[in-house]
């Protein structure tokens, strides 16, 4: 009786975000299309970020039939998912009139999802990674496909969805070679019999690594299994594209994170040269592919593949300072990710979209408030110094070269380079452009350009007091 009420309570954020998403649909049946719905969402959000800020630094237990396992990385992990959601949910509120799908429909879809997120970064066996995966995905193929009228919406839906499900067969493949190679599906147990019988079951051993790691690079856009984030992210509405944006990559990350903490990207040393191909393939693919789109929407999604690439090379490194160095990355990349998207929808609901590169033109000249905080952001994803995106590679580099792994950390550094350019010609086109004929100010309301501001200078100010961050993600193992 104690264990369970233990569990209820150290839960009580993730049960929070799923009562809310019940309230959402039922308020939304009575009253539809009222702005309440968005504003219990956001409560919900604020709520049980509270309460997982209470629990966190201090707690370290499995609950629920050791299937799950709060600590520091989760908690920290679920932070961030709850407030990457409630800032997609803020910043895309506005723009729910422009759906076919009803409002009540959508938020309680972006909480489920969010739901099986904070599920995912707890989650301590293959049982229940599987199914929080499954969770976390169902609604986002729904969201996805929200705007029926829209052949590119509907197109990429099942583009996402046919990728998505070929990726869970693979993960849960993988998992059932592992179970008969071991009788478990608890991570740490499954990689103490697999280290004992490494040399006789090698081959059996890699197979299955290579169809989870296979499929949890998927839900990370990691090249080659990348093929669907451009065209999702460009063909469905912004909307959802800023949700997909950031918290599902935390989530997502999280497999990577709960495999190596195991231990089982340790049994075999070719596990690490996978990831670091995986890794730098991605890096090189994403960074070049950018330098050449003009839909906005499709070059972040490439950029992301790069962000992604770097985010693994952690593990690479392996040891404590590779997974802090990944951690920290990931979480940075939320932030970013989601200053960058928001900017895209930001106008009032009767503007257009920020879609393409070309909308960017001149923007210092009629908008110079969101180009100035939009530099800052495109800064801050480039790398460059003082903005807390510099720190997300310096770390990933220097555990690369700590393990002396000197050639991927000179390959990811080169391709560092290389993708400022892409960032740089953004900032470009705001500043030095010339704005189009008759081009009008972005309007903006007052407490969306000071949320904005807040969530932008965040960056900066974090990148001049990095501490701040790192020692949450050391704390975190």
């Amino acid at each position: 009786m104690l264990n369970l009420t233990r569990a209820f309570i150290f839960s009580s954020p993730v049960f929070l975000v799923f009562l809310t998403s019940i309230f959402v649909m039922m308020f939304d049946l009575f009253k539809p299309k009222s702005k309440v719905t968005i504003i219990g969402a956001l409560l919900g959000i604020a709520v049980a970020i509270g309460v997982t800020c209470f629990f966190y630094p201090n707690v370290h237990s499995l609950i629920w039939s050791e299937l799950f396992i709060v600590d520091n990385a989760t908690y920290l992990m679920q932070i961030f998912i709850l407030l990457t959601v409630g800032l997609s949910i803020y910043f895309s509120s506005h723009r729910f009139k422009s759906l076919d799908s009803e409002r009540g429909d959508i938020l309680s879809l972006y909480l489920l999802s969010t739901v099986g997120m904070m599920c995912l970064v707890a989650a301590q066996s293959f049982l229940s990674i599987y199914i929080s995966l499954e969770l976390t995905s169902l609604p986002l193929y729904a969201l996805v496909a929200s705007q029926r009228q829209s052949t590119d919406a509907i197109e990429a839906a099942v583009k996402y969805f046919i990728m998505g499900a070929i990726a869970s067969v693979f993960i849960l493949f993988g998992i059932s070679m592992l179970y008969g190679l071991t009788g478990s599906v608890d991570l740490v147990k499954v990689a103490k019999i697999l280290e004992i019988n490494a040399s006789s079951q090698s081959l059996m051993i890699l197979f299955a690594l290579i169809f989870i790691i296979a499929g949890a690079s998927f839900k990370l856009a990691l090249v080659p299994f990348h093929m669907w984030i451009p065209d999702v992210y460009s063909g469905a509405n912004p909307v959802m594209t800023l949700f997909l944006s950031a918290a599902p990559k935390i989530a997502g990350f999280a497999i990577f994170l709960r495999l190596s903490l195991s231990g089982l990207f340790d049994i075999l040393p070719i596990t690490h040269h996978l990831l670091a191909f995986l890794a730098l393939v991605s890096i090189i693919f994403g960074n070049l592919c950018a330098l050449v789109q003009k839909d906005l929407r499709r070059l972040l999604a490439y950029s992301t593949i790069s962000h992604m690439g770097y985010a693994i090379l952690g593990f690479v490194a392996g040891g404590q300072d590779g997974e802090t160095a990944s951690l920290f990355y990931i979480l940075v990349y939320a932030l970013m990710t989601v200053a960058g998207f928001s900017a895209i929808l930001i106008a009032k609901e009767d503007k257009p979209y920020l879609l393409k590169v070309s909308d960017l033109q001149g923007l210092s000249k009629t908008t110079p408030w969101l180009a100035a905080m939009l530099m800052i952001v495109f800064f801050s994803m480039a790398g460059i110094p003082p903005a807390i995106g510099f720190f997300a590679k310096f770390f990933v580099i220097r555990a690369l070269v700590d393990s002396s792994m000197y050639l991927y950390a000179i390959f990811s550094l080169i391709f560092a380079v290389v993708g400022t350019f892409y960032y740089l010609k953004l900032i470009k086109t705001m500043y030095f452009d010339a704005p189009e004929l008759n081009e009008l100010p972005v309007e903006v309301s007052m407490v969306s350009k000071t949320v904005y501001a807040v969530q932008a200078l965040a960056l900066l100010v974090l990148g001049l007091m990095p501490n701040l961050l790192i020692s949450a993600c050391l704390e975190a193992f």
